[in-house]
């Protein structure tokens, strides 16, 4: 059993710190151009859910996968709007740039992740018909690679390499659209 108190704060009468205020609008001048480059386009708006699929095929297609999976709780933006994508929108989607994990995996150990989503799910990509006794590449990011629903197969998974981070994937995957 746990339990927390959270403290009410208020910011009302705090002036904020002029040399920090003028030290952050300087950074932001300075990556605003990076920020604002465009990286694709979108002839719809994206909700969230489509969003996840899109972030899990990237990432597949990203690391060469033949199977990705993607945590609910991974994407910040809740939408995309149509229009011009820029890099400063898609690093909003994917705000913490978690590396990706590239592994082989029996098609067994895949089987029992998926069995291990109870309530939470993960969004996936390439996944078909399992074939147990398949090895399967499959990519996941380090917060999935190395939490609690993949602790069964950590042991069986083998030629873990790091192959960039979700937000790589995303912006690989608009600018080949």
């Amino acid at each position: 059993r746990k339990s927390a108190t959270i403290p009410r704060t208020s910011h009302a009468g705090i002036e904020p710190d002029a040399g920090l205020a003028a030290l952050v609008r300087g950074y932001a001048e300075r990556v605003a151009p990076f920020g604002e480059r465009v990286v694709g386009h979108l002839d719809r708006d994206l909700s969230r859910d489509e969003l996840r699929e899109v972030a899990a095929d990237a990432q597949r297609a990203f690391a060469g996968a033949d199977i990705a999976f993607v945590n609910r709780g991974n994407l910040r933006a809740p939408e995309l709007r149509s229009g011009p994508l820029t890099y400063a929108e898609l690093f909003e989607v994917q705000a913490y740039e978690h590396p990706l994990i590239r592994m082989r995996m029996r098609g067994s150990d895949v089987l029992r992740v998926l069995a291990q989503q109870g309530g939470v799910g993960l969004h996936t990509s390439g996944l078909g018909e399992v074939d147990p006794g398949a090895v399967y590449t499959v990519v996941a990011n380090g917060i999935i690679a190395g939490g609690e629903r993949f602790t069964a197969m950590r042991d069986q998974a083998w030629d873990k390499n790091v192959v960039g981070t979700d937000l790589d994937a995303l912006v690989a995957w608009f600018e080949r659209r």
